[in-house]
């Protein structure tokens, strides 16, 4: 804390340089607290906690309530490692001449363009050649599944889980976006590559912790209250992670205190898209894919603000001309 005798001491201090100490306290105790849960969680206890952090979660259960009715669609990406082009060609390259293409072909990629090449080039419109392209992709069009299967686009088997933002080792969780936009931005993908982006139903209505709902302070009752260290419990649901899994501890461990307080799930913004939001469903039978569709990356846009520090300029600038 601030020693309030030494500023007597010292030249008045301008209201904006007033405000700027208040605003400091304001945000660095919250860090200090949420520091101390992830410290406690990673070091000392890693199973129960009587943490600041836990009491806020429950103090804001019943603000953070929200639901997902039936019928509503969510969606989930995977980049996907083939080109549904190539694809394409290699079917309909077996269908048309019976020949299996081995997977040692040293260039099979090129071996079927080149081949889609002669056909359209060398086929007559009306032809049943030239029916047989249009059979072939009216019938690709048609398939609810153009990416992954229903099987693939769900979460991984529990042998395999690896633990994530939200769900411990072993325990599956279904990681889903409210947008099929924020779905593709949450797998990292790189331009040029594709994406399968699945579509899930909700099955019946469920109900989420929004850890993404903004409180504001009055809702928080003032100062003296948990406003601030709820914000930054938000912050750190979003964070993105560099790899150290450790660091998702705590965010694993209020996910399962939100799933034992009798939540389906829980909702957050996302780290990767501005405005997006991400879902997680403890029970991933509660919705059911029904269909998947491929996009590819184009381009990946990033826009550059300037840090909170950069504002001091124009605050001493104000000051400097208050003072003359």
């Amino acid at each position: 804390m601030f020693d309030t005798d030494y500023f007597k001491t010292t030249e008045e201090l301008s209201q904006e340089q007033w405000l700027l100490i208040l605003w400091s306290i304001m945000t660095d105790l919250p860090v200090k607290e949420w520091n101390e849960f992830t410290h406690d969680l990673i070091y000392k206890d890693r199973f129960t906690s009587s943490h600041r952090v836990v009491d806020v979660i429950k103090e804001f259960s019943e603000r953070c309530t929200n639901s997902i009715r039936k019928g509503q669609v969510l969606y989930r990406a995977r980049v996907y490692h083939q080109d549904p082009l190539r694809e394409f060609l290699s079917e309909l390259f077996n269908n048309t001449t019976g020949k299996k293409a081995s997977d040692n072909d040293i260039n099979i990629g090129d071996y079927y363009y080149m081949h889609l090449a002669a056909i359209v080039m060398g086929v007559e419109k009306g032809s049943s050649q030239d029916n047989e392209i249009i059979y072939a992709y009216s019938k690709w069009k048609r398939k609810r599944f153009k990416g992954y299967n229903s099987t693939e686009s769900g979460s991984p088997p529990a042998d395999i889980g690896v633990a994530g933002r939200i769900n411990p080792a072993k325990i599956r969780y279904l990681y889903l976006s409210e947008d099929c936009e924020t779905a593709a931005y949450e797998v990292r993908p790189t331009i040029g590559q594709y994406v399968s982006v699945a579509s899930f139903k909700i099955k019946e209505d469920i109900k989420l912790y929004d850890i993404a709902r903004e409180i504001t302070p009055q809702e928080g009752g003032g100062l003296e209250t948990d406003y601030s260290l709820f914000n930054q419990i938000q912050q750190r649901f979003s964070e993105p992670n560099t790899g150290d899994s450790f660091r998702y501890l705590p965010t694993q461990y209020l996910g399962e205190l939100i799933k034992h307080l009798g939540y389906d799930g829980l909702r957050f913004k996302s780290s990767l898209r501005n405005g997006g939001i991400n879902v997680v469903l403890f029970d991933d039978k509660k919705c059911k894919v029904f269909r998947s569709d491929i996009i590819r990356v184009g381009d990946i846009r990033l826009k550059f603000e300037n840090p909170e520090i950069y504002q001091l300029e124009e605050l001493l600038k104000t000051d400097k001309s208050n003072g003359q």
